[in-house]
């Protein structure tokens, strides 16, 4: 395997890893504790803070967008709309609807 390949293959794999985690602690730690909020304020704030993370690091990139096929551009925000938005208020009604009793079932 070529130092690159390898390089990239570890820092993807860490990336994911690091994902997962802080998925399992927002499920288990941070979700709960928002329980007597409504769902959408709950989902908005779980997307704005990575947002305003994320836009620190890719700030400079956002100027690629315009060079993106228009398809491509339909199918991502089709992505972020129903796997980001919709999957995750479906996911924390589903968490609040059952009182965090089946916690894995849902975060699994």
């Amino acid at each position: 395997m070529i130092k690159t390949e390898r390089s990239t293959l570890i820092k993807g794999s860490a990336a994911i890893a690091i994902s997962a985690v802080l998925w399992g602690v927002d499920g288990v730690v941070l979700t709960p504790r928002l329980f007597n909020l409504d769902v959408g304020y709950v989902v908005f704030v779980l997307h704005a803070f990575p947002f305003l993370l994320m836009h620190l690091f890719f700030a400079k990139q956002y100027r690629f967008i315009g060079r993106m096929p228009k398809q491509d551009v339909i199918t991502f925000l089709l992505i972020s709309l129903l796997g980001g938005a919709i999957g995750t208020l479906a996911i924390v009604k589903a968490l609040f609807l059952l009182d965090f009793n089946h916690l894995s079932i849902v975060v699994l």
